[in-house]
């Protein structure tokens, strides 16, 4: 995605991964904040085609059983659509971060489902996909999240894998799970 002509830049930004002018998805320093600003209004108030209801569970064996419920109002990609799953948690204390002993990382990427996502099987507009991550023992059960996306993917084509519409969701169960050892 950050290439433009054979060259990347910085800063960059990209929303949705949608391609603003016809091009590689990634606006560069055009318009500073307030243009940033004014795309991702303008992305924010499109329609949405897709919705997903997305549950997730801790479940016995150190797994979170992911299902997600998905519904479209018409076929909105010119490639079959996918879902990504990712599995992140937040309030990680920073180990040896320079310049910023107290810093607590967010949002940090644990697992994710496939990397541009697992193609979704529609039938009469809707699908569900189901998923199990595989805990580390190391990662706080009450600091994860599951956050999913369902969007096109082309991989000849960078402007042809826009995100239609996400969720997020704090797996249910954690009690039962603190009850549990992670070693048996």
């Amino acid at each position: 995605f950050y290439n433009e002509g054979g060259s990347t830049y910085a800063p960059a930004f990209m929303y949705d991964r949608y391609a603003w002018d016809g091009r590689t998805p990634v606006v560069s320093r055009e318009g500073g904040a307030s243009g940033y600003k004014s795309r991702v209004e303008d992305r924010i108030a499109e329609n949405s085609y897709a919705n997903i209801d997305l549950k997730a569970s801790f479940s016995e064996g150190n797994t979170i059983v992911v299902t997600a419920e998905c519904e479209r109002g018409w076929d909105f990609s010119s490639t079959p659509a996918r879902i990504t799953l990712f599995l992140t948690e937040d309030n990680i204390k920073a180990k040896s971060q320079s310049g910023a002993s107290n810093f607590v990382h967010q949002h940090v990427l644990r697992a994710v489902n496939e990397t541009w996502g697992a193609e979704l099987k529609w039938d009469d507009n809707k699908a569900t996909y189901s998923y199990t991550f595989n805990l580390n023992s190391s990662w706080k059960t009450e600091d994860l999240k599951v956050i999913a996306f369902i969007s096109g993917y082309d991989k000849n084509d960078p402007t042809n894998c826009v995100v239609e519409n996400a969720a997020v969701t704090v797996p249910e169960g954690v009690e039962e799970i603190r009850a549990h050892s992670f070693n048996g």
